[in-house]
């Protein structure tokens, strides 16, 4: 590889950050925040004993890492982790665990290697535990975007690529939101670590007066993968996720989500607080085999 090039190093963790409406603005300030130099080299911080607008959590911690493993042969490491997590008297976690790593090889193509690391443990939302089953070897066996693309798709006749109905129906893709091989456009592709979490088909839960939970969510680019454990979609107003549910919303489904999300947490003392809308990230990580620029001077 020509030494006039030089690798520009990309990766980034946050344990937590968003806005919420509640009903005036308030900004949850990026915790735990880091991200790698340029350069590469070593980053980490750390928050603890957090008690403010809704939040509570004992441990926030964050790190990346980038350096070169061989000639021609660059990797970037991103963690977060987070202890006894609560938000807003209704979500809590007892841990969360997230690593994203990249291995990018300047002899061999344009796309890096990137896999995860995901775990959760002891996750509650108004008291009803929520067990994610995850599924990390479809991303360990399509660690480059056109890998992970090959596995989803299929050839149909007289139509080309098409995403495969299992995947389809796991990741609630619709028409259009997986790209053909011809047409890899800067869109990014959402996936998930979570396998569907029943009674719901897909990763995202709609929880009855709070809003929309997405469990290891992934968006996917070439050479870009970021993943976060947790992404909320606040909304006072969200009601039985009848439509996706398992068992195409039959009645039994939706008296057995009724019985286990009592909304208790969302009414009488806690109305003040709970937000009505507004989002927030939760242990989210990012790596990037990122490009080859040139060495300014030529020096």
């Amino acid at each position: 590889m020509s030494s006039d090039l030089i690798y520009t190093f990309n990766a980034s963790a946050i344990a937590l950050g968003g806005v919420v409406n509640n009903p005036s603005r308030t900004v949850i300030p990026s915790l735990a925040s880091i991200a790698l130099a340029p350069t590469g080299g070593l980053g980490s911080m750390v928050v603890t004993s957090y008690n403010r607008d809704g939040v509570l959590f004992d441990t926030a911690y964050s790190s990346v890492r980038g350096e070169m493993i061989a000639e021609d042969v660059y990797s970037t490491v991103a963690e977060v982790a987070i202890d006894n997590l609560t938000v807003f008297d209704t979500l809590h976690v007892d841990a969360l665990r997230a690593t994203v790593r990249s291995r990018r090889d300047l002899n061999a193509g344009d796309d890096a290697e990137i896999t995860f690391h995901a775990e959760y443990s002891g996750l509650f939302v108004d008291g009803f535990e929520i067990a994610p089953e995850l599924d990390l070897e479809l991303f360990e066996k399509s660690p480059t975007y056109q890998k992970f693309l090959d596995e989803v798709t299929e050839d149909i006749q007289g139509q080309g690529k098409k995403a495969k109905d299992h995947y389809r129906e796991r990741f609630e893709w619709k028409d259009g939101d997986v790209p053909s091989p011809q047409d890899l456009t800067a869109k990014p592709l959402r996936a998930s670590v979570a396998k569907p979490q029943w009674p719901f088909r897909g990763y995202k839960l709609s929880i009855p007066k709070f809003g929309k939970i997405r469990l290891g969510e992934v968006l996917l680019k070439p050479g870009r993968r970021r993943l976060s454990l947790l992404q909320i979609d606040f909304n006072k107003k969200e009601g039985f996720p009848i439509f996706n549910m398992a068992d195409d919303g039959s009645t039994g489904e939706t008296e057995l989500l009724q019985q286990q999300f009592q909304p208790s947490a969302f009414t009488g003392s806690t109305s003040n607080r709970f937000p009505d809308s507004g989002t927030m990230s939760i242990a989210s990580v990012e790596g990037n085999g990122t490009p080859i620029w040139p060495r300014s001077g030529g020096g």
